[in-house]
């Protein structure tokens, strides 16, 4: 019985080889090595070389497989988690010669969002260290002053501009319970509404709809939850959500909010200064200008990449 099983084990891999395909991935693109390779929604390997034009199979620094015949899902990532866009979402391999596929420079004009990449335990090569998926597009190779070499921000930085908007913060708090018992007809309130807001350190532009609660009288805090779509230009639209809190003198406030990490790699935190200005009893425009980090969330981890200044304008119906 052994033998047999033994005997069909060995006929099904002689069967294997016969019908496998091979397959060679290389790259003329030098930039961004190295490319991970992804076939049927799995992980199989890296091209970490470039070449003028099409090398031999199995030559070193190729990917060099052997696929079953048939369609096959592919995708392919660089080493700063931009997306390949340069060939169909299928493949299918030749039946009776070795299939070179060229993953050609220049094509990878997004970042990648595909899951099963995103999530990948071995996003993080022990070869060649972490893909820098989540750099700042703002300063990814732009060298300019914010930009340390290693896609984000130093500590003694992110410190500093901490403490800057936690003193303005407290700042607010202190006129806002000062003049808490102030009165003024305008507040307290409950408000629905729709805001659009441009944050340029991720090129993104947000549309939102937004519910703000406003207790107190001159002076008073309030609290904020926005959620919808942020369209990021070179990458496409992702959720975007929010939530926060402040302090209000009059129709000034000064607001904290958060990025929600929640399906969605984007992450900001933000002070805001803000400004209603009503137009009734009911209705009122709000403008907001802000100084913010953002980044990306990594596997596991969280990372501030960039200065953000955030600007907004919406409209708001109050109850």
């Amino acid at each position: 019985m052994r033998k047999l099983i033994l005997t069909f084990a060995l006929l099904l891999s002689a069967i294997f080889s016969l019908c496998a395909q091979q397959v060679c991935f290389w790259t003329n693109e030098y930039k961004t090595l190295p490319i991970r390779v992804y076939v049927d929604e799995q992980y199989v390997g890296d091209v970490t070389e470039s070449f003028k034009s099409a090398p031999e199979f199995g030559a070193e620094g190729t990917l060099s497989i052997a696929l079953t015949p048939g369609n096959h899902t592919i995708a392919a990532v660089n080493a700063q988690g931009f997306e390949y866009d340069g060939w169909p979402s299928t493949f299918r391999p030749a039946e009776d010669k070795i299939s070179f596929v060229k993953i050609r420079k220049d094509r990878f004009p997004r970042y990648c969002t595909l899951p099963y990449v995103i999530y990948d335990p071995y996003w993080y090569d022990l070869t060649y260290g972490p893909y820098y998926h989540y750099r700042h597009p703002s300063r990814s190779g732009s060298g300019g002053s914010f930009d340390y070499g290693d896609g984000e921000l130093n500590t003694q930085y992110t410190a500093g501009l901490i403490v800057t908007a936690a003193s303005l913060f407290v700042t607010g708090m202190v006129g806002s319970i000062i003049n808490w018992n102030y009165p003024d007809y305008r507040f307290p309130y409950f408000s629905t509404g729709a805001k659009l807001e441009y944050l340029p350190g991720v090129n993104a532009l947000r549309s939102v709809a937004k519910i703000k609660g406003r207790i107190g009288n001159y002076g008073g805090m309030s609290f904020i939850a926005e959620g919808g779509e942020a369209l990021y230009f070179g990458r496409g639209w992702e959720p975007t959500f929010a939530a926060g809190f402040g302090w209000a003198y009059g129709a000034f406030e000064v607001d904290f909010r958060y990025q929600l990490p929640y399906l969605t790699q984007a992450q900001f935190a933000s002070l805001d200064f803000s400004y209603d200005w009503f137009l009734n009893k009911h209705l009122a425009i709000d403008f907001n200008l802000g100084l913010a980090l953002s980044g990306y969330q990594g596997w596991g981890n969280q990372k501030w990449n960039g200065v953000e200044v955030p600007i907004g304008v919406g409209i708001q119906y109050v109850f």
